[in-house]
Formats: structure tokens, sequence, C-alpha cells
């Protein structure tokens, strides 16, 4: 069962068809569809892929869909708190930036307490590509959600999907973590790369440049250098539980 949450995001926003024997929309043993979207189909595949497994699928039935579906599997996190979990599964998608595969852990009282995603890169959109999402479950874990999502036209498939723990040795996902405040605005934390406690998102290219340099006075400040033949945009951000801030207005600011 899918578990609600809400949150508070702050974005700096940089500038083969597939066509199998559809299943009709049927309940599929320990996955839950939803919500109730007209514009999108779900289920699992009448045909076996490649691979000889079937897969789960969402498709738009219309051009300009609203809303989105998602398929998702949740079960109690009691045999994985304290550790590191990896989810795996092969995507692919007509329309890889409308697709998502993810990875969530909630605690009490719904509220997140770790979120992952990938974005299919656009070599999704003609052969399947593996994707691992991988988290730390708290010690005050609830529940574990993993599947996909489509919002958007197109289509998603998947399948060969593995969940276990792993060693912690094996890198957690980037900016996957959900903090319960806004942390380093000034980037003085620093280093190569993203900065602490801010996060990538929807990238599916690497002709990117990003870290922090010095700035006026004592500041520092966040850079992004897009290199000739970067395709695609992406988000730098961060995101962290709205609890603190329910019931008042916000502002965020920055310069550029």
């Amino acid at each position: 069962m899918a578990r609600s949450t809400s949150f508070v995001s702050a974005v700096l926003l940089l500038c083969c068809l597939i066509s199998p024997a559809w299943a009709a929309e049927e309940p599929i043993l320990g996955w839950s569809i939803t919500p109730n979207a007209p514009d999108y189909t779900a289920g699992r595949d009448s045909v076996p892929d490649s691979t000889g497994q079937k897969s789960i699928f969402i498709k738009s039935n219309t051009d300009k869909p609203s809303g989105g579906k998602s398929i998702l599997q949740s079960f109690q996190a009691d045999d994985y708190r304290g550790k590191r979990v990896r989810v795996s599964a092969r995507l692919k998608a007509m329309v890889p930036q409308h697709a998502q595969f993810m990875l969530t852990i909630y605690g009490s009282g719904n509220k997140m307490v770790g979120y992952a995603r990938r974005i299919p890169s656009d070599a999704a959109a003609k052969e399947w590509i593996s994707y691992d999402l991988v988290l730390n479950v708290p010690e005050d874990a609830a529940f574990v959600v993993f599947g996909i999502a489509q919002s958007g036209n197109g289509e998603v498939h998947a399948d060969s999907f593995s969940f276990a723990s792993v060693e912690s040795t094996v890198h957690i996902t980037p900016g996957s973590e959900v903090g319960g405040a806004p942390i380093n605005l000034d980037f003085a934390k620093s280093g190569q790369g993203v900065p602490p406690g801010w996060r990538l998102e929807n990238f599916q290219d690497t002709k990117y440049e990003i870290g922090t340099e010095k700035g006026d006075g004592a500041a520092s400040n966040l850079f992004i250098r897009v290199q000739d033949g970067c395709e695609h945009g992406f988000d730098v951000m961060q995101r962290f539980t709205a609890a603190d801030y329910v019931g008042k207005r916000l502002r965020l600011a920055g310069r550029l």
C-alpha cells in the first residue's frame, strides 16, 4: 500500500516504440496499482520479454494524460531496520523522462525517512536498462515501498526486480537521504560534485560539471557548467520533511 507524506523541496533548475500485447488492468499479486487514473492503463504484460519473464507496465491512454499512475510493492521494515538495502530492476520506457523507478522508506506517522529514484536514461527507449537504488533503513523505519511510476505520455515496463540487504561498502544512491530541515545553504560544506545536503535529480546526461567555488566575502557559490552536447536539464535540490512548517507561509531566497 502506498504511503503518503509531505515534504518541502528547494529547487535550482538548470536549464523503438514498445508495442507488446497488453493485459487488462487487474490486480497483481503482491503489488498495488494506484491511483485510479483513467488516463493510464497498468498491469502485467501478457507475453514474456526476452528473458522469458513477464513484466509490469504503465501506459498512457491519451497524448496528454492528466495526473499519473504507479505500481508499488509495500512491506514492513522489521527485517531490514539498521541495514542498507538495494532494490534492482530492468526498465524500458518509450518517453524516459516521464517514467520513474523509486524506493521510499517511511517511519512512524507515515513520515518519509528515505527516498531515492531514477529517471531512465534515453537508452531505455530502445533497450532494457538495469538500475539499482540503495538506501539505509533507520531503526525507526515502519514500511518500505518500491516500484515504478508514469506521469505523462508514453509507457514504461519493468521486470527482474530484486530486493535484499547489502554490505555497508555498497554506496547509497546520491542525494537519497531526507533531512529534517534545510542545511548547508551557504555551501560552507563543499567539495567536488554535489554539495553535502543537496541532491541531483532528473539527470540523464553526464556532460556537465557541478561544485562550489569561492564567492563574495566568506560565502561560497554553487556552480553548474554545461558542456557542449548536453541535451537534458536537471535539478539541484534539497528535500526535507515539512513537520516544522505545516500551516506556515514560507519564503525561499537566493542569488543567481
